[in-house]
């Protein structure tokens, strides 16, 4: 065969090769099932501690972030729980958010509440990062003023 009579000879075989199926007494393929109705979404399940929280959502601790990775992963409940979301809303510069949440907690529980808090800010300070600390140590003292080392 020569070569320009290849292609009209693949095109006919393709033209020609599904009738020929049919008359062999192949099937034609089933049609395609309709699709089952959606799962439920599997939510991850909460971390072990409010600490291992913040760990998991700190990187989105930001401006842009931070209302959205704490809507969609939300904190254990509890005043730890608690000060981390506080925290990591300072983080992200939202210090009237952090002060909001704090201020929802029972006044008893507030120093539990935003001793979260002054963790993260003498993480920050030990990092050399004071002006990241500087408004976190603020809200300790404001909530936990006898805390003698924030600052």
């Amino acid at each position: 065969m020569k070569r320009n009579q290849t292609v009209p000879v693949a095109l006919l075989a393709l033209i020609l090769v599904p009738p020929t199926l049919k008359l062999v007494g192949r099937d034609p393929p089933a049609p395609v099932a309709q699709s089952a109705p959606a799962a439920e979404p599997v939510l991850p399940k909460p971390p072990a501690s409010p600490r291992a929280w913040f760990e998991a959502v700190r990187a989105r601790c930001t401006p842009s972030d931070v209302r959205l990775a704490t809507d969609l992963n939300r904190p254990p409940a509890g005043a730890e729980g608690t000060g981390y979301k506080a925290a990591c809303f300072a983080l992200a510069g939202e210090i009237p958010t952090a002060r909001s949440l704090l201020l929802s907690l029972p006044e008893a529980d507030r120093p539990e509440g935003v001793a979260p808090v002054d963790d993260v800010a003498q993480e920050l300070e030990a990092w050399g990062r004071q002006d990241l600390a500087g408004p976190l140590s603020d809200l300790v003292l404001e909530f936990w003023p006898e805390r003698h080392m924030a600052s």
